[in-house]
């Protein structure tokens, strides 16, 4: 899957190719001559390509914009009811905690996604989370160091969940239970056991050599691979 910055450039790559047909477009709409003489035939319908040209471009300007406009409005639509207490109306995020709070919330979790919600990673109840922030912060770096193509859109949450809700997301989505919730993908790259020493403070981080973690990224970039995990 491409990250978000990806579909990012393609979008303006479509803005400035609109951009471009229109102005195109519209000088070819005028009949080059000799300043001060007449042109008789210089009108819209005398260049039909350039009618064209101009035509296309406001089309796909337009249209980019549109599709932009409707995906903005179906990605917060998909993340706004798994957030605590958020208004689909709004981009503030009440109801998240700080790590502090949720060390003391019997109904807290711990979430980590990349890429933009994309993925979730995990949950875990915060009762089973013995490590610092910090360390929590160090496993969500090592877990978006092979699963994302873009670091920046990695989270970590803290917030009040009630067992049995679902995270909604691309690859399945995560799952709010009564132990840590880890996604089957990780899972059968052998991180179960790894993840849950960094919970319990055993370990500061996966404990990966840099070979693992390229090898491990090569699996994830796998799209016949990752396509069983999308609905699982």
């Amino acid at each position: 899957m491409f990250g978000r910055r990806f579909w990012s450039g393609i979008f303006w790559l479509a803005i400035l190719v609109g951009a471009g047909l229109i102005i195109a477009g519209g000088q070819l709409t005028q009949c080059l001559h000799v300043r001060g003489e007449s042109a008789p035939n210089c009108s819209l319908t005398s260049n039909p390509t350039g009618t064209v040209l101009l035509v296309v471009g406001i089309v796909a300007s337009v249209g980019t914009m549109g599709l932009f406009v409707m995906g903005t409005r179906r990605e917060l639509n998909r993340i706004a009811p798994r957030i605590s207490g958020r208004n689909k109306s709004t981009l503030l995020l009440p109801g998240k905690l700080t790590f502090e709070a949720a060390k003391g919330a019997a109904d807290a979790y711990a979430v980590m996604e990349g890429e933009f919600g994309y993925q979730c990673y995990l949950t875990a109840p915060m009762r089973r989370v013995s490590c610092k922030e910090a360390v929590l912060r160090q496993l969500l770096l090592d877990l978006d160091r092979i699963c994302s193509h873009d670091p920046a859109g990695r989270s970590l949450y803290f917030e009040r969940h009630t067992q049995g809700e679902h995270i909604d997301s691309r690859m399945g989505g995560g799952y709010i239970l009564d132990d840590v919730w880890i996604h089957p993908q990780l899972v059968d790259f052998g991180l179960r056991d790894r993840i849950l020493a960094v919970f319990s403070g055993q370990k500061p981080d996966l404990d990966l050599a840099p070979q693992e973690f390229e090898e491990l990224r090569r699996r994830y970039a796998d799209q016949e691979q990752r396509s069983k995990y999308e609905a699982f």
